[in-house]
């Protein structure tokens, strides 16, 4: 059963919203003012993220620890050590990033023990180099792919498991036509100004604001744009990667995209649409 749309914890203190359960990935929303975090861990199948949008958190990665702000992105490879922790009550809130997703969802919600879902705690091996994961400020840093006054990419992460970039249009600038992917997962999370989104066999219109997430899994027909009036930024997250980071690096490389299929695809039911 995908928890997709479920919230575990609302009150206060804290909010623990799942934005996305599906194999090849899971993304959360946390938000919280209580000190504390989990325990030294690391996933020996799966890369792990972390998107910080509001306040601090400390992040160990290996034995190094460092304080990060919003506008931070981390990603995790497989067998990297780390831990985050709230170190304040003051309010902070954060993306996580499960992909493949190794059945994180039921383990948040307590249906699953941590080594089923490839979590590991206080493990004994050293575990990767912290160097191999990526601490970037998203708006600022990253592998620029294009940077024009209309438009702006920068990769941020790239792996088997997830591309996650960063990118600006202007008003009136468009995405690429109805497509589909037929092997990964396409998704957004809107950071400011607004999307407006072509989904399913229609191409119904759906409009995206600041701290909306869309998802288009495979075999549903999107496109999008920015309609105005003001500039938009947003996260795209491609899990798996789908050689996407390969076609930004060259645009003449074969990627996992093709033109909306004569039947439409499947129903725009399939997709997700949630506000944080």
């Amino acid at each position: 059963m995908s928890r997709t749309g479920q919230t575990l914890v609302d009150i206060p203190e804290a909010t623990v919203r799942v934005l996305a359960d599906r194999p090849e990935l899971v993304l959360t929303y946390m938000r919280s003012r209580n000190e504390g975090g989990p325990g030294r861990h690391l996933h020996r199948q799966h890369a792990d993220g972390f998107v910080v949008l509001e306040g601090e958190f400390g992040f160990e990665l290996g034995d190094t620890r460092e304080t990060r702000g919003a506008g931070t992105v981390l990603v995790i490879p497989r067998e990297v050590i780390h831990r985050y922790e709230h170190e304040t009550t003051d309010q902070g809130a954060f993306l996580n990033i499960h992909a493949p997703a190794m059945d994180f969802a039921d383990y948040l919600f307590g249906e699953r023990p941590p080594e089923e879902a490839d979590n590991f705690f206080d493990p004994r091996e050293d575990g990767r180099p912290a160097s191999d994961a990526t601490v970037l400020r998203f708006a600022e840093e990253g592998e620029v792919v294009t940077d024009n006054p209309e438009r702006t990419i920068r990769i941020l992460a790239d792996l088997p498991e997830l591309v996650l970039t960063w990118t600006r249009y202007v008003a009136g600038e468009e995405g690429p036509g109805p497509h589909i992917h037929r092997e990964h997962s396409d998704a957004f999370f809107i950071l400011s100004g607004e999307l407006v989104f072509g989904v399913g066999p229609e191409v119904e219109r759906v409009t995206a604001g600041s701290g909306t997430f869309v998802l288009a899994p495979p075999n549903v027909v999107h496109t999008f744009r920015n309609e105005g009036p003001d500039e938009a930024t947003w996260l795209n997250f491609h899990a798996p990667c789908g050689d996407f980071a390969g076609f930004l690096r060259d645009p003449s490389a074969a990627w996992d995209s093709f033109d909306a299929p004569v039947d439409g695809g499947l129903p725009r039911s399939e997709a997700v649409v949630l506000n944080i």
